[in-house]
């Protein structure tokens, strides 16, 4: 593991377009990508650039990974073929040591559900929304 450096950037958006792909399928994808992009202050077409250049500014790589904490919550990704060799809980581990963090997982995301409590984390909080359908709009 290391700090991220503008070098890294190709390699880094490949991980983070696929990260974004991984967290869109599925349940609750969707809106947990307009969320991430609303607490990065930004649109969902500029996120990817966004997490980048916050990983490249003050984040850290692993091999096949990295981890980048922004504004208290903790971004990181694993590549799927490099999963279950401790990369993810290194990152975590350094991105905990630089201070207080929070970690998201979307609906029905049971590989994020376990990698957070393999770490020893307990969920806190649940929030939970209406989003209003196109009659309710009206």
């Amino acid at each position: 593991m290391r700090p991220a450096t503008v070098s890294d950037r190709n390699a880094l958006e490949e991980l983070v377009a696929l990260g974004l792909t991984e967290l869109t399928s599925g349940r609750g994808g969707s809106a947990y990508v307009s969320d991430l992009a609303h607490h990065l202050q930004t649109v969902e077409e500029d996120l990817t650039n966004v997490i980048v250049d916050s990983i490249i500014d003050h984040g850290i790589v692993a091999e096949h990974g990295f981890g980048v904490a922004n504004s208290g919550l903790a971004l990181i990704f694993v590549h799927p073929n490099s999963r279950r060799r401790r990369i993810g809980s290194s990152l975590y581990e350094a991105l905990r040591a630089s201070g207080s963090i929070e970690v998201w997982a979307k609906p029905g995301d049971r590989t994020a559900k376990s990698f957070a409590e393999s770490l020893g984390l307990k969920a806190r909080l649940l929030i939970m929304s209406a989003e209003q359908s196109g009659s309710d709009a009206e």
